[in-house]
């Protein structure tokens, strides 16, 4: 069996022996070597990137600054800032832009005890 798949009898048998199945150890393919967060397996973290649709290097730095594998794949970001309408924002900063208020001013208000929408709509004054 191995001479027709052209594989060394002591490959074969390492393989088996880390628990690859009959095709995998006949084919000379790895196995599965990385799992993403709904189980499926990929060859490779690339591999499994493209199926994604991430480039690696985003899927890297995301990894880096704490997403889940979960966030990383699919883009979500967990830092994402919501207004009091239920509007999302990347960041804070954008969704004082949106609302035409400095994030300092914004800031100081929430830290002084304005509700969010207080903090968002109310304008400053000079």
């Amino acid at each position: 069996m191995c001479n027709y798949w052209g594989v060394k009898y002591y490959v074969f048998k390492d393989r088996l022996s880390e628990n690859w199945t009959l095709e995998e150890a006949l084919e000379s393919r790895q196995p599965d070597s990385i799992k993403d967060h709904l189980s499926r397996g990929f060859k490779t973290k690339s591999e499994m990137c493209l199926y994604w649709g991430v480039k690696e290097y985003v899927f890297n730095d995301r990894i880096k600054d704490g997403w889940s594998l979960e966030e990383a794949l699919e883009g979500k970001n967990p830092k994402t800032v919501v207004d009091h309408l239920g509007r999302k924002f990347d960041t804070e900063k954008d969704m004082c832009a949106y609302w035409g208020i400095k994030s300092y001013i914004f800031k100081d208000r929430i830290k002084d005890g304005w509700s969010l929408e207080e903090a968002l709509t109310i304008p400053y004054k000079f």
